[in-house]
């Protein structure tokens, strides 16, 4: 069975590897941009449920599905419309708080494999 960090690492491949045009640079240059929007995504999100405010929690979570995707990253899309469906439904609960911080750690470690 794979692992996160697997199908992640192996989506982020896939998705490059079908430019044409230096593959290579074009996702150095995207996985730079992606943990600049990473670094923020984190602060922000923890300003969010520090002051337990849902609907900006919701929306950082929503609008980081765009990040996401823009690295070919499916199954972490996948997780995150998972977070916003138990925020909407349980507030901050622990589950939230757990599949958030699993997440935030494949992507983190992901993030240092590809570097």
């Amino acid at each position: 069975m794979k692992t996160c960090i697997d199908e992640t690492l192996t989506e982020i491949d896939d998705f490059f590897s079908t430019f044409t045009r230096n593959p290579l640079v074009f996702k150095a240059e995207m996985l730079s941009i992606f943990n600049e929007s990473f670094e923020i995504f984190k602060k922000e999100i923890k300003r969010a449920i520090s002051n337990e405010d849902k609907k900006a929690a919701l929306f950082l979570i929503h609008r980081f599905k765009s990040s996401l995707r823009s690295i070919g990253v499916s199954a972490l899309v996948d997780i995150n419309n998972e977070l916003e469906a138990e925020l909407s439904e349980n507030n901050f609960s622990e589950r939230f708080s757990k599949k958030l911080s699993k997440q935030m750690e494949c992507i983190e470690i992901c993030l240092k494999k590809l570097s």
